[in-house]
């Protein structure tokens, strides 16, 4: 027979439950402000004037790092870390999130163990770079990317080298001469300009450097190439609408002479030839040869340390810039998930 205590768990224990759901789903649906107000104190903030101010404090890049790897502790997903981390250097003064990175790049060489592995994930160090990089050298990439890309659009040659997708009359040969002429003018404009690169991005490259020789002596030069041009120059070259001085709009031989351009520039970094595989890519193995030399005079460069200028702002962003509201979003829905 069943126990009148049985049969009385048996009816309240799905009430239980259903009220809990009930109260969970009435919570989530409170809205952001009070997620937001939650997630501020789970940090000791009790409003935006005081993130303001904590990240205006000198040991702002230790209290970052520990909120960090608490969401790291307690989120199996990177995303909620990766969204505060890359949003919230964005606010932070240059000399508390540049001793982040700093901190970041030495936990992913620790972490990594071959070579061929460093640095090429999205890690933490990367998203935050790239961040960095963005914000601080758009007018060096308007200045590098403007006038040479307007040039292209208004000389308008062809520049398509894969065999198939040649136009009625052209040739192969003739595209290749007005991809090696293009980017011959690039690579010049870079050379002259490299000096002109953010301090900010120069910093950056620099402790790449000093961090990779320590477990990966011949790894330093690869590693800062990447970054340079896979996360900084490279991406405003194939997507032109980022340059901010560009007037016209490239059309599709321009925009697949650049991204040809941006292919060139890689290998280079890589130093690595093409073969079989992208065969129509063979025709300008001579350009790494010939350039070559040159890219490791600005990687050198890039490796020099870096004075940090005596008027650098040490107050963070004010309160009223749009990224903290990212921040408290991406905080608001770690914490509510953990309360």
């Amino acid at each position: 027979s069943t126990s009148p205590m049985s049969m009385t768990t048996d009816w309240i224990f799905p009430i239980i439950i259903g009220t809990a759901g009930v109260l969970a789903l009435w919570w989530l649906s409170r809205g952001s402000q009070l997620q937001q107000a939650y997630c501020l104190e789970i940090v000791g903030i009790k409003n935006r004037q005081q993130l303001v101010s904590r990240l205006s404090q000198d040991d702002a890049d230790d209290w970052v790092w520990g909120v960090l790897q608490t969401i790291r502790k307690h989120q199996p997903s990177p995303q909620v870390a990766e969204s505060f981390l890359e949003t919230i250097v964005l606010v932070m003064p240059d000399h508390s999130r540049l001793s982040l990175v700093k901190r970041l790049i030495a936990e992913e060489v620790k972490a990594t163990e071959t070579e061929a592995t460093l640095f090429r994930a999205n890690a933490f160090a990367t998203k935050a770079m790239t961040k960095i990089s963005q914000q601080v050298g758009q007018n060096y990439l308007d200045n590098l990317l403007g006038e040479f890309v307007a040039e292209l659009c208004k000389k308008n040659e062809d520049m398509e080298v894969f065999p198939s997708r040649i136009e009625e009359g052209g040739s192969v040969e003739k595209n290749a001469e007005n991809v090696e002429k293009a980017f011959t003018l690039f690579f010049q404009r870079l050379t002259k300009s490299i000096s002109d690169l953010p301090w900010q991005i120069r910093l950056m490259t620099s402790e790449l450097h000093k961090e990779s020789v320590k477990s990966f002596p011949n790894a330093s030069q690869t590693v800062i190439g990447g970054f340079l041009l896979l996360r900084f120059i490279c991406p405003a070259i194939v997507v032109p609408s980022k340059i901010r001085s560009l007037e016209t709009t490239p059309n599709a031989r321009v925009q697949r002479g650049l991204i040809i351009i941006a292919k060139i520039l890689q290998n280079i970094s890589n130093n690595v030839k093409w073969d079989i595989k992208e065969e129509y890519m063979v025709q300008f193995n001579p350009l790494i040869d010939r350039y070559i030399s040159e890219w490791n005079k600005i990687l050198e460069f890039l490796c020099q340390d870096v004075v940090v200028p005596t008027n650098t702002s040490r107050t963070a962003k004010p309160g009223t810039a749009p990224e903290y509201d990212i921040i408290e979003k991406g905080l608001a829905s770690f914490t509510t998930k953990n309360k």
